[in-house]
């Protein structure tokens, strides 16, 4: 999200400490494009980018969302114009894809510096590290890895009634909020441990008035880690 660039360069500037990096918004200046395969994996296109790359590599977080190039912007030069071998779409399929494969996004899923990284998923997507030294908010992050229940969660959510806002209900009760919507698919930051306790009672989950499709998979997962864990408050 280049409106949110300034905003992080002032916060990593804020830990550097004595390291010999310099840290600035660059965003004016470069640009981020998203390459991804269909079908998932295959891999089978041969691409070119024919503009200054900055830097390229496999999207962390997860294998189908494909790869990511950096690219240098000048004023006349569109980046995605230089790409070949590729099929140029717009931002609206890069969302579809990311929701479709369950990767949340700051602002849209969760809200930004008020969210755990556990709670956006961070520890299965390769957004946290857990054998790193001393960082701001370390012992929370090992604690929930290592000592509790994580229980709120961005989860994939079905129905054609999903509205971004929504909440998302189990009887009357709210136990989460809807984010991201492309067509019948969405995700939304949950109570994981309310929608287990409505699975195992066979109560409906809601929003907008219409029972709604939960990934049953991280609700198998919470299951498991109750089993695993105690449960501890933060």
């Amino acid at each position: 999200q280049r409106d949110k660039a300034a905003d992080l360069a002032k916060r990593l500037g804020m830990y550097k400490l004595r390291a010999k990096v310099t840290i600035e918004d660059r965003s004016a200046v470069s640009a981020v494009a998203a390459l991804w395969w269909t079908p998932a994996g295959s891999r089978a296109t041969s691409v070119t980018y024919t503009g200054d790359v900055l830097a390229s590599f496999a999207d962390p977080r997860e294998s189908r969302m494909g790869a990511r190039l950096l690219v240098k912007v000048d004023g006349d030069n569109p980046p995605l114009r230089d790409i070949a071998g590729a099929q140029l779409v717009d931002a609206e399929r890069y969302q579809m894809q990311r929701i479709a494969v369950g990767v949340p996004e700051g602002g849209r899923d969760y809200v930004l510096g008020d969210t755990f990284p556990h709670e956006a998923n961070y520890d299965q997507l390769n957004g946290v590290s857990f054998t790193k030294g001393c960082y701001v908010g370390q012992e929370v992050v090992a604690r929930m890895q290592n000592k509790t229940v994580v229980r709120k969660r961005v989860v994939k959510v079905t129905n054609a009634a999903l509205s971004p806002g929504a909440e998302v209900k189990v009887g009357d009760a709210v136990v989460g909020k809807v984010g991201s919507v492309k067509g019948s698919l969405g995700l939304a930051l949950v109570r994981i441990d309310r929608i287990a306790e409505a699975v195992e009672k066979k109560q409906p989950v809601t929003s907008n008035g219409q029972t709604i499709g939960v990934d049953p998979v991280p609700v198998a997962r919470y299951m498991q880690s109750v089993i695993d864990k105690p449960v501890i408050d933060l």
